[in-house]
């Protein structure tokens, strides 16, 4: 059974989580500490938990600002977030790395750290943004930290973090009939959409772009009851900071492009930075079509050489932007091996 509590640290900034507690009896377990996406947050994790001390596992999930039990922005705050500005993400979750730390909650196994979905924008800023960290904290964590994943993309739609751009995938935050119902409304039809199983064919790729349409009838959020889909989204944290609408996408897409940049592919980066730090991406088969072809995207990159880090891939047979829920056990299982095989 996983427990609830709040840190919070000396710049008085709080941040709830959930924690499984270290293994019984072990010391050399490792810890992950994960952060959640766009609306759904890391309560919605709980069925993680039930498979982490089986993989000597401690696993903690953090919910990030704005979210139940953590630190809402302020106003002058949000500004930055929507004019793009994303550098202090990595910075909360360098101090919170480094509470978990102080705190004696990381085993021998050392640390990985995972964003899932819009949540990479936290993870990736602190992985790719050399300078942000002060050093005295960089070097508390730096032995520490074996891997970070990245988990079912990063930015909203998913594939713009690689700086790819298409028509094709449907999403309700740009489509404008969607939108012009209100943000509100446009941030529930997302909670389901994003939750869909997409059965994508394998040509789904051509030339000039992915081939698929925003058609689907299974999706995740229908299995909810209304008291767990009220536990686990919360719209009104998105509708403060971080809804998406076409004018804000852009600048989370040049910022996201330039973090995943940084944070994989540059060498110079990659060498003094986290030098051991590898990265493992994983995504669902059946995901949302941009999460997919952002995957494809990312491997062929990788493939052809341009990965300044050790980078791993996991594409998950019959796997949806909800690998967490619908496949717990597999979920936890590719990350402890893949991880660990480092």
């Amino acid at each position: 059974m996983h427990s609830e509590h709040t840190l919070k640290l000396a710049n008085g900034l709080a941040f709830h989580y959930y924690d499984s507690g270290a293994p019984s009896g072990s010391t050399d377990y490792t810890t992950l500490v994960g952060f959640h996406g766009l609306g759904f947050n890391s309560d919605g994790f709980e069925h993680v938990h039930l498979y982490a001390h089986q993989n000597n596992l401690r696993t903690i999930f953090v919910n990030r600002r704005d979210y139940k039990g953590s630190t809402p922005y302020s106003d002058g705050e949000v500004a930055d977030i929507q004019a793009g500005n994303e550098t202090a993400y990595g910075l909360d979750v360098a101090r919170v790395l480094g509470h978990f730390i102080d705190a004696g909650v990381v085993g021998s196994g050392g640390i990985l750290v995972m964003g899932w979905s819009l949540g990479n924008l936290w993870t990736l800023s602190f992985l790719g943004n050399p300078g942000v960290i002060p050093r005295d904290l960089y070097e508390k964590i730096q032995p520490h930290l074996r891997s970070v994943i990245v988990y079912g993309q990063f930015v909203y739609p998913p594939h713009v973090i690689l700086g790819l751009t298409y028509d094709q995938d449907w999403n309700p935050f740009i489509d404008p009939e969607s939108f012009s119902q209100g943000p509100l409304h446009a941030t529930q039809l997302f909670a389901r959409w994003v939750s869909g199983h997409f059965a994508h064919p394998e040509a789904g790729i051509a030339p000039s772009g992915p081939q698929w349409t925003k058609e689907t009838t299974e999706f995740t959020v229908d299995k909810w009851s209304s008291e767990e889909m009220a536990r686990w989204f919360e719209p009104a944290a998105v509708l403060h900071c971080q809804h998406i609408t076409p004018a804000t996408l852009s600048r989370f897409q040049e910022s996201a492009v330039a973090q995943i940049q940084r944070a994989v592919f540059d060498a110079s980066s990659a060498a003094s930075y986290f030098p051991n730090t590898s990265v493992l991406y994983i995504s669902g088969a059946n995901t949302i079509p941009s999460c997919l072809y952002g995957h494809r995207e990312f491997a062929r990159r990788v493939k052809d050489g341009e990965a300044a880090r050790r980078v791993k891939l996991a594409l998950i047979p019959g796997g949806n932007h909800f690998l967490h829920y619908e496949m717990p056990e597999v979920f936890v299982k590719e990350i402890v091996e893949r991880c660990r095989a480092d």
